[in-house]
C-alpha cells in the first residue's frame, strides 16, 4: 500500500481522532492515526512521531523573500516557513536553483512546489504550478526541473519546468482505467544516460515510463514483467550505468504474510525489463546495500545542498564541513546490515548517519554505557525490526530479523545500566514492550493486555525509569490513557486502577517525570468526545506511580510544571562518547538519519 492510499483510506476511516495538547502533538496524532492502517487491519500499523515545529499560515508571498530562516553558527540556514499540512517528499537541484516537492492534499490542496535560487530564500509556486496536491519525487539537470506524482483527477501525472517556477503538464502514456483506483501515482523518476525512467503504479502492479526530454512519457512494450500475486512496487531504480538498470522493490507475500521482495534489470536503457528471483528481507538487504540510489530527500548543486527534513528545508552552503551521506555496506555474518557515517570531510565535528532506507522513521533514542539504540517505524517498507545499534555513534547496525522485536512500530526507548526497553505495538495488535542487554538480541516482555478493545487504539507510547521502577503509557480498550509498572522491564502490570485515569471525553498521556519533592507527574491533553478542537492541559499526579490522581491545571501552570520537570528529549540521547540525535522523516520518502557529536 502506498502513502497516498494510506492517507486516502484513513481520512475515511478514523474520523474523529484525538488531538494532542499543542502543535506539535496533534500533527504527531494526525500522522500516528492516518498511517497506522498501513501494515493491515490486524497489527494497525503506527507511525512517525513526524512533528511540525512550527505551524504557520499558507504561504501566499510571491516576491522571494527568506521568510522563517535561521542561521546557525556553521552558516548552515532553516527555513521553518513551510505550512503545517505540507508534506515534502523530495528535493532536487540545478544551477537555476533548487525545488522542493510534496503533499498538500491535507491543507489547501494545491502548490505543491517550491522554488529557491540560493537554498535560503523559498517562495511557494503559486498560478503556475503543477495541478496536483501530490507530488512524490522530482529531478534536476541542465535540461530544467521533472516532477512527478498525480493530477488533480487521480491520474498519474508528471510536469516539466525550465525555471522551476512555470510548470507544464507532460504527456504520459496511461492504460484504461488507470487512475479508477485512487491509488494510481508516478512515484519515481530518474535521469537515464540521454534520457529519463519513471515508475508508479497502475492498479495494483508496478509501471514503467521512459522518456527522452521529460515532455512526454511512452509505456514500456511488456509492463507484464512488473505483475504478480499479490502487490508490486519498486522502492528505487538505481540508474548509475545506464546499460544495466537495476529496479527494486515489494513483490507480494510469503504464507506467513512477510513482505517478499524482488528486483528487475534492463541491458537496453529500461526498453525491456528481466525479473530476478524472489527473496526475503535478508537477500533484499544485501541488494539494496550494494544498489546507488541518491536519496530523494537531498539535493546539491554549486551553492550548497537542501536537506527536507522535519516541516522545514535545511540549506547546507558549499565548503561547509558537513558528511550526510554513509557510504552503502554489506551485509554482516550474523544477517544485519552495518553501515558507518563518514567522519565529516576537516575534521568536523558532527558525523551524520544518513545510510537509512528512505521508508524508515526513527523516531527516539536511547544511551548508556553499551552504545546507542535508535527505534522507529518500518511500516510501509519492509515492515519488521525498526532497531538500530551503535556501539561509537559512527557504526550502526540493524537488529537481524532472527534477534529483533519482530514488530514493525516502536515508539520509544530507554536506557541504564541494565540495557535496553523499548515500547510500541506488537505483531497482534497489541501493546507490547521488549528488553535488551546488548541493543541487537531482544526478547519480548509479558505486558497485561487483558482490559484491550479491537476497536481502538491498543498500544504503548511512552517509556521511563523514575523512583527505581519503569513506567509506561499508552492507549488500551477506549480513549482512555494507560499505565504500566516494571521493576525490570521484563513484565509489566497495568496500576491498580486505570479508571482514576479516565475523564469526561478523551485524554492521553505524552510525558512523566519527577518533582524535586518525588512527586510523579503524568502530562497530556482533555477534550470533548467527538470534538476536533485543540485539547486542555490534562495532568495526574502519584507518590508511587501505582496510584494517580486527577490535579486541576491551566496552561501556564502547565507549561511551567512540564519546563521544571526537564521532561526527556526522546529523539536525543548521551553517554560518555558524546551526543546523538535522531531526526524524523517527513513523509514515507523523506528518510530519517541520526548525528553523532562526540564528546567535546
Amino acid at each position: 500500500m502506498n502513502e497516498h492510499d494510506v492517507l486516502e483510506r484513513a481520512l475515511q476511516r478514523i474520523g474523529n481522532s484525538p488531538i494532542e495538547l499543542n502543535d506539535v502533538y496533534r500533527e504527531r496524532e494526525r500522522r500516528h492515526l492516518r498511517r497506522r492502517l498501513a501494515a493491515g487491519s490486524t497489527a494497525i500499523a503506527v507511525v512517525a512521531l513526524t512533528v511540525a515545529l512550527f505551524v504557520r499560515a499558507i504561504d501566499q508571498a510571491s516576491p522571494v523573500t527568506p521568510v522563517g530562516t535561521s542561521p546557525s553558527p556553521t552558516g548552515v540556514v532553516t527555513y521553518d516557513g513551510l505550512p503545517s499540512f505540507a508534506d515534502m517528499r523530495s528535493v532536487a537541484a540545478n544551477q537555476t536553483g533548487f525545488i522542493a516537492v510534496g503533499d498538500t492534499s491535507t491543507g489547501d490542496g494545491i502548490d505543491p512546489v517550491w522554488f529557491s535560487p540560493d537554498g535560503v530564500s523559498w517562495t511557494r509556486v503559486h498560478g503556475t504550478s503543477p495541478e496536483s496536491n501530490s507530488l512524490w519525487d522530482a529531478v534536476g539537470d541542465a535540461n530544467g526541473f521533472i516532477t512527478v506524482g498525480v493530477d488533480l483527477q487521480d491520474q498519474p501525472a508528471a510536469w516539466y519546468s525550465q525555471d522551476g517556477i512555470h510548470w507544464t503538464k507532460a504527456a504520459v502514456d496511461l492504460p484504461a482505467g488507470a487512475g479508477s483506483s485512487g491509488a494510481d501515482a508516478v512515484f519515481g523518476v530518474a535521469p537515464n544516460g540521454d534520457g529519463y525512467l519513471a515508475w508508479g503504479r497502475i492498479g495494483g502492479d508496478t509501471y514503467v515510463w521512459r522518456s527522452t526530454d521529460g515532455t512526454s512519457w511512452s509505456s514500456i512494450a511488456d509492463e507484464s514483467v512488473f505483475a504478480g500475486d499479490g502487490q508490486q512496487n519498486i522502492y528505487w531504480v538505481d540508474t548509475s550505468h545506464p546499460g544495466a538498470l537495476l529496479a527494486g522493490g515489494e513483490d507480494g507475500q510469503d504464507q506467513n504474510q512477510a513482505t517478499l521482495y524482488a528486483t528487475w534489470s534492463s541491458t537496453d536503457g529500461g526498453a525491456t525489463w528481466t525479473k530476478g528471483a524472489t527473496v526475503g528481507r535478508t537477500g533484499w538487504e544485501a541488494i539494496e546495500s550494494q544498489a546507488n540510489v541518491p536519496s530523494r530527500s537531498h539535493a546539491a548543486n554549486d551553492l550548497g545542498a537542501v536537506f527536507a527534513r522535519s516541516g522545514s528545508l535545511v540549506f547546507v552552503p558549499a565548503g561547509t564541513t558537513m558528511q550526510t551521506e554513509a557510504p552503502k555496506a554489506s551485509g554482516t555474518a550474523s544477517g544485519a546490515a552495518t553501515s558507518t557515517a563518514s567522519q565529516a570531510a576537516g575534521g568536523a565535528n558532527a558525523i551524520v548517519f544518513d545510510n537509512l532506507p528512505d521508508w524508515v522513521d526513527l523516531r527516539a533514542i536511547a544511551a548508556n554505557a553499551t552504545g546507542f539504540v535508535a527505534v522507529g517505524d518500518t511500516s510501509v517498507g519492509d515492515n519488521t525490526d525498526p532497531v538500530w545499534f551503535s556501539s561509537d555513534g559512527e557504526t550502526w547496525t540493524r537488529a537481524p530479523k532472527t534477534s529483533g522485536p519482530q514488530a514493525s512500530n516502536l515508539w520509544d526507548v530507554t536506557a541504564d545500566q541494565n540495557g535496553f526497553i523499548a515500547v510500541g505495538l506488537g505483531q497482534n495488535g497489541d501493546a507490547a514492550a521488549w528488553y535488551s542487554t546488548d541493543g541487537l538480541t531482544w526478547t519480548a516482555a509479558a505486558v497485561d493486555v487483558s482490559s484491550r478493545s479491537s476497536g481502538y487504539l491498543n498500544d504503548m507510547e511512552g517509556v521511563t525509569r523514575i523512583a527505581g521502577q519503569y513506567l509506561a503509557w499508552g492507549w488500551i480498550g477506549g480513549p482512555t490513557p494507560y499505565i504500566w509498572t516494571s521493576a525490570d522491564g521484563h513484565s509489566w502490570n497495568s496500576i491498580p486502577d486505570e479508571s482514576t485515569l479516565a475523564g469526561p471525553g478523551e485524554q492521553n498521556i505524552i510525558w512523566m517525570g519527577q518533582a524535586d519533592d518525588g512527586t510523579l507527574y503524568a502530562g497530556g491533553w482533555s477534550r470533548p468526545s467527538g470534538s476536533t478542537a485543540s485539547g486542555d492541559p490534562a495532568l495526574w499526579r502519584s507518590a508511587d506511580g501505582l496510584t494517580w490522581q486527577r490535579v486541576q491545571t491551566s496552561t501556564t501552570a502547565f507549561d511551567q510544571l512540564q519546563r521544571s520537570l526537564g521532561i526527556r528529549d526522546r529523539t536525543a540521547a548521551s553517554n560518555d562518547l558524546g551526543g546523538a540525535t535522531v531526526q524524523e522523516s517527513t513523509s514515507k520518502y523523506s528518510g530519517s538519519s541520526i548525528t553523532f557529536t562526540p564528546a567535546g
